[in-house]
């Protein structure tokens, strides 16, 4: 994740000089403070990725702007190539493959259906919302689509909730 620091500096509007970069932040050399005004050359909302992703969540649950439908057993998630390829290195790799990249339906099956309702709603919200029944299941899901970040929320769940994973 990037974080960009401003360095709390005030600039003039007409003469802002370009930023240094230096180990992932951006700070920009010191200017004078206008009389009338002050003007940030990077004004960044903290809120700008909740944001993002509270619309991406949203534009899921219309199902708006999808453009890939995983077929699990019989049942179709609409869902967004890009979410997809951000959480799962499996799905990353289908898409970029060549001659995969205009695919719009992709059959999935080495999941449950709702191992991965669940790991999906995980993608696009960022809860693991799982029963110890549902545990042992979303994380061996989780592991065959490369997804480290739920199965590392699958551990945590089971020491919290005092679950066991059920090897089959």
């Amino acid at each position: 994740m990037l974080f960009i620091n401003v360095c709390n500096l005030k600039f003039q509007a007409k003469k802002l000089e370009k930023p240094l970069i230096t180990n992932r932040k951006i700070c920009w050399p010191k200017a004078k403070k206008t009389r009338n005004s002050t003007l940030s050359p990077l004004s960044l909302d903290k809120s700008h990725h909740a944001r993002l992703g509270q619309y991406t969540a949203n534009l899921w649950k219309d199902k708006v702007l999808t453009d890939v439908i995983i077929i699990v057993q019989n049942h179709e998630f609409k869902t967004h190539k890009a979410v997809l390829a951000c959480y799962s290195p499996y799905f990353a790799d289908a898409f970029v493959r060549p001659g995969f990249s205009d695919v719009h339906y992709l059959q999935l099956p080495t999941v449950t259906p709702r191992a991965f309702a669940i790991l999906l709603e995980y993608m696009y919200t960022g809860q693991l919302k799982v029963t110890c029944q549902e545990l042992s299941d979303v994380y061996r899901s989780a592991r065959k689509l490369g997804m480290k970040g739920a199965m590392k929320e699958c551990v945590e769940v089971r020491s919290f909730k005092l679950c066991s994973f059920n090897n089959r």
